[in-house]
């Protein structure tokens, strides 16, 4: 999440509570990481498809599962889930090009 904080405008109070929801502890058990991109994205069809990408990458959306299955570590999770935030930013900007606007204010040319 904190790769994504300039460019979506996330806040550090944000970054340090999404922090405390590795390891099954996000809402419903989702994997962490996963849950870093729902609070970065709120809800949309971006969301949409992460999600079904990375279920059908990771095994499931569920932390316990994932683990279970030893499908990935944690790790790779956090890598996956910031690869398919990756490659669905241009959908994202396309849907809220505001969050785009705040984070070039702060880059220095």
């Amino acid at each position: 999440m904190k790769v994504f904080q300039l460019e979506f405008g996330i806040s550090e109070e944000t970054i340090q509570t999404a922090a405390l929801q590795g390891g099954g502890k996000a809402p419903e058990g989702v994997c962490g990481a996963l849950h870093a991109v729902r609070v970065i994205l709120g809800s949309g069809s971006a969301l949409e498809e992460i999600e079904n990408d990375f279920s059908a990458k990771a095994g499931s959306k569920q932390c316990r599962e994932i683990r279970g299955m030893r499908s990935l570590p944690c790790s790779g999770c956090v890598t996956l889930s910031a690869y398919l935030l990756e490659q669905h930013i241009d959908e994202v900007k396309a849907g809220n090009p505001n969050i785009f606007w705040r984070s070039a204010s702060h880059c220095e040319l």
